[in-house]
């Protein structure tokens, strides 16, 4: 619930939980929500046994126009089709960014991006020029990034540039995480809280921060 909150005052954001807090469960509320809204949403990431569960969740949850696939097989004038609707889609990052080069969908059109694992932007040019050709066209429709490996994430400043995000959600189980995590850049911490139902347990850290450029 508070991470749900948290949607409401930050439009963009980068979303790094520990292990246990599930970030598919987010998202999957994330993208049943957008579907309900007829939002065209597009969706990085998720693997097909989750898109299957987003799927069938969302059928039972009441939403008409369910979530779709846009296989990285589909033809062009078939996905131009697509984008004309405002669905939420499982998509490729790469042929987004392909179609937006082509104009075969006006970034302005989208209504945002929600990406699972995405600490794996450091190693996508797919991901990286999707997002860059979005974001410099799109100054209105929201990207959200989601990742459970903190430990992956070894450069964080690149990880949010890279993201086009500023804002950072850190709800790791360790403190250690979250100590090796904030010494990669220069930040302002916003607020830090601790909770622990049991003393003699480890606590749970979270750490709420906006990351400027110097």
């Amino acid at each position: 619930k508070y991470i749900w909150n948290k949607f409401s005052e930050h439009a963009n954001g980068l979303y790094i939980l520990g292990k246990g807090l599930d970030a598919f469960e987010i998202e999957k509320q994330l993208i049943i929500e957008s579907s309900k809204k007829h939002q065209l949403v597009f969706v990085f990431g998720i693997s097909e046994n989750d898109k299957q569960r987003i799927i069938w969740e969302s059928a039972n949850s009441g939403v008409e126009f369910l979530p779709k696939d846009i296989e990285k097989a589909t033809m062009p004038k078939e996905r131009a089709i697509h984008y004309n609707s405002n669905l939420v889609y499982f998509h490729s990052p790469g042929v987004l960014a392909k179609d937006f080069l082509q104009g075969i969908i006006d970034p302005k059109k989208i209504s945002g991006i929600i990406i699972n694992n995405s600490e794996t932007v450091l190693k996508e040019p797919g991901l990286q020029l999707c997002l860059a050709y979005y974001r410099s066209s799109n100054q209105n429709g929201y990207i959200r990034a989601f990742s459970e490996k903190i430990s992956e994430i070894i450069d964080l400043k690149k990880v949010a540039d890279l993201l086009w995000i500023r804002y950072i959600l850190l709800f790791p189980r360790f403190e250690t995480n979250v100590k090796e995590s904030i010494k990669l850049c220069d930040i302002q911490i916003v607020d830090i809280s601790l909770k622990s139902a049991n003393q003699n347990i480890e606590l749970n850290f979270m750490v709420q921060f906006n990351y400027y450029e110097k």
